[in-house]
């Protein structure tokens, strides 16, 4: 018994140490710059015509391609996105503090786009 104690603390230890809870895979500068093109791209799908589609759904074939290119601008993979999606679910405070800078953005936009020309 003696001899089995130090291992299963010496275990215990190491598993407690590997456990640390990771940040997410994507930095939150560049994860507000995707999240604010995705939801450009899902804005646009939604508008976007296709004899395949009922008007007002979105566009999937359209939409996936916009992932693929919004992904690969930013040098990310969909396993990065979707794992880093998954961290800040987890920390909803984190994610608010994303969309807290998302919001504004497309604010603006919306608004010089919306706004009649003169």
């Amino acid at each position: 018994m003696r001899f089995f104690f130090p291992i299963i603390v010496i275990c215990l230890c190491c598993l407690t140490f590997s456990c640390k809870p990771k940040g997410p895979a994507i930095s939150p500068k560049v994860m507000v710059a995707v999240l604010k093109d995705i939801n450009i791209a899902e804005s646009y799908s939604a508008i976007v015509k296709d004899s395949l589609h009922n008007p007002g759904m979105k566009n999937t074939d359209s939409l996936a391609q916009f992932y693929r290119e919004i992904f690969a601008h930013y040098h990310i993979t969909e396993e990065e996105f979707n794992a880093s999606m998954d961290w800040y679910k987890s920390n909803p405070e984190s994610l608010d503090s994303l969309y807290t800078k998302i919001i504004p953005e497309i604010g603006i936009m919306e608004t010089k786009t919306l706004r009649p020309k003169n």
